[in-house]
């Protein structure tokens, strides 16, 4: 069996609140609900003038704040600490008698749309959703992107998409990878340039063809390459990612397309490994040399790594084992790092 050892996405947190014993009973079905659907939740009972800085608690450390109560309550509660829908949780009401479930924030990115249908379906409730691209059924790409585990490009492009389609306008769609999924009320013309474009799948920086106009189309990132790693004892977590940034930039690479991180058992208590996978969100996995030498293919060999490691390559036939693809870029070296890419 392949030892892994991995740093999965987050795991699904989900903070309830409420305010009165009515309320309190609701939080409590609710809670028993997300915990059968995977979430770690939190409840809580506070005053009004307590309830702001709970937000502020919660607001980084969960997918899903729950306010079980009225809307203008959590409105005041969470105005402080929002930011932007790209960061910001889903944030959704409940009023006490279980009527309503409101998404109020991060409809779209978030999830709280999603999560609000399925909670009022849980509660025989009415879902009040009111994104523009939701009530009329068009294609809202920050909602294709999140489901698909996309990253956007340009958030400007990402908003001007949304307004283009909602007034009629066509969007071309160009890609790296099959598009036949793309609904046909989206209204999307594959392969025919529109005011606007869209570049599916993509995970080259510098991948374009000729007739579509950079300035105006998004790019959506899918997390599909794997980096093979070795690397020197006890390196600088900065240095290590120094030369991880400037190898991805070398190579064209978007940071964001990087799904793990691959290398040999040896390297499991390295810590300068586990905190840059930790901080860029980024899996990590770990293979023997047994393994690492059964991986078919053509690739460099180095005897110093075959003496050290009991494999001739480690960071070339990791990343393809990690990847269980193919190899993108070759084995490159510097200041104690050895990196390559598969996808």
């Amino acid at each position: 069996m392949t030892e892994k050892h991995m740093t999965e996405k987050q795991e699904k947190k989900a903070a309830v609140i409420a305010f009165t014993a009515e309320g309190k009973r609701l939080a409590e079905k609710i809670i028993s609900k997300l915990q059968e659907n995977g979430y770690q939740c939190t409840d809580d009972q506070r005053t009004m003038g307590s309830v702001v800085s709970w937000a502020g608690e919660q607001f980084s450390a969960v997918q899903v704040l729950v306010f079980v109560g009225a809307a203008g309550i959590a409105v005041r509660a969470i105005a402080p600490w929002v930011k932007d829908k790209f960061t910001d949780p889903a944030v959704v009401v409940v009023d006490e008698m279980g009527k309503f479930v409101i998404p109020i924030l991060s409809g779209h990115l978030g999830g709280a749309n999603e999560f609000a249908r399925m909670l009022a379906e849980f509660l025989c409730a009415v879902p009040v959703i009111t994104t523009a691209t939701d009530l009329r059924g068009c294609f809202a790409v920050d909602v294709f992107a999140r489901e698909k585990g996309l990253w956007i490009t340009d958030r400007r492009l990402a908003k001007e998409m949304s307004a283009a389609v909602l007034k009629g306008s066509s969007i071309g769609v160009f890609g790296d990878c099959p598009v036949q999924e793309l609904p046909v009320f989206w209204g999307c013309r594959t392969n025919r340039i529109g005011e606007i474009n869209l570049y599916l799948a993509i995970w080259k920086k510098e991948r374009w063809e000729e007739k579509i106009p950079r300035e105006n189309t998004l790019q959506l990132v899918p997390r599909v390459v794997t980096l093979g790693l070795g690397c020197r004892k006890d390196i600088d977590k900065e240095i290590l990612k120094l030369q991880v940034m400037e190898a991805l930039d070398a190579w064209g690479i978007w940071p964001q397309a990087v799904k793990k991180i691959a290398t040999i058992t040896l390297k499991k208590e390295e810590k300068a490994i586990q905190e840059l996978c930790l901080e860029m969100h980024w899996e990590l996995c770990f293979f023997s040399p047994r393994e690492l030498a059964a991986v078919k293919g053509e690739f460099s060999f180095s005897p110093f790594v075959e003496q050290t490691t009991g494999v001739g390559n480690v960071c070339e036939r990791a990343a393809v084992l990690g990847a269980g693809g193919r190899l993108l870029e070759k084995k490159t070296i510097k200041k104690g790092v050895a990196l390559a890419a598969a996808r």
